[in-house]
């Protein structure tokens, strides 16, 4: 994958919100050059790189962190989402706190939940397979 603003012409777009850098680095180990990676450490920097017209358009799917994210917080990233085309969406999840207190509001947001750090070889499968259905 490569950095922010990188251009691999051809290869799947990959929108990443992390603020850790452990998932990124685990998607480079996993996927290699398979994808070009957009990283933001926060929606807010992804929001303004979107009002400033750098984000790009054409995503495969999008890799979001949520640790001991509120409802406030998912609210904001959901209008985000809407103002982007359609694209399956997948949550990391990191939580300390109740999560059943979030679980139903993050099951009506996306139903790709992936548990870090052991599930991130599901999650490599999954956007190899959301990678051959946009090209299939």
């Amino acid at each position: 994958m490569t950095p922010p603003g990188g251009q691999d012409e051809g290869k799947p777009i990959l929108l990443v919100i992390e603020s850790d850098r452990r998932v990124r680095e685990a998607l480079e180990a996993e996927l290699g050059g398979s994808f070009v990676g957009e990283f933001y450490p926060s929606l807010e920097e992804a929001v303004e790189a979107f009002e400033k017209g750098t984000l790009p358009s054409n995503f495969v799917a999008a890799v979001v962190e949520m640790k001991n994210t509120t409802k406030d917080e998912l609210v904001r990233y959901t209008g985000f989402f809407n103002r982007l085309p359609e694209m399956p969406i997948f949550l990391t999840l990191c939580y300390s706190g109740d999560f059943q207190l979030q679980e139903s509001h993050i099951k009506a947001w996306t139903k790709n939940v992936i548990f870090r750090p052991f599930e991130i070889d599901k999650l490599t499968r999954s956007l190899k397979s959301v990678t051959l259905e946009k090209e299939g």
